[in-house]
């Protein structure tokens, strides 16, 4: 369904309510038109809540995803850590020094959008940067 169908549905409904209000009501116009504006505005909402900013935020985390690539040791890094291995075990392994597996996981973090390592686990495989 278009998601602009909902919202002019919900307009034409506030119109015709403002209307009928006006005609039946003992209130003054300027007070009907101002509550059908907030329940026009309370409706915004609703349907931002309901389509919008679930759909941006969807889409912020796809384009975060596709614009930050890992380079190859960041993938190393970033599958050692997945595995569960500490920064200790993941230097030894690698070679490299404990201060340049933490300067490689916060790269990863920020790349990925986490804050925590099972966090980037995840991510990195819902995202394909590893196999499942």
């Amino acid at each position: 369904m278009n998601k602009t169908i909902p919202i002019a549905l919900v307009l034409i409904a506030a119109s015709l309510l403002v209307v009928f209000l006006i005609r039946a009501s003992t209130l003054s116009a300027s007070r009907v038109l101002e509550w059908a504006l907030v329940l026009s505005v309370f409706a915004l909402l609703v349907w931002l809540m309901r389509f919008g900013f679930r759909e941006g935020k969807k889409r912020l985390a796809q384009k975060s995803t596709q614009q930050s690539s890992l380079n190859p040791r960041e993938n190393d890094v970033l599958e050692l850590l997945s595995e569960g291995l500490s920064n200790k075990e993941i230097a030894a392994q690698l070679h490299i020094a404990e201060s340049t597996v933490k300067k490689h996981v916060s790269s990863v973090f920020r790349k990925l959008g986490a804050k925590r390592r099972a966090q980037a686990a995840r991510i990195a495989r819902d995202s394909g940067y590893l196999a499942t």
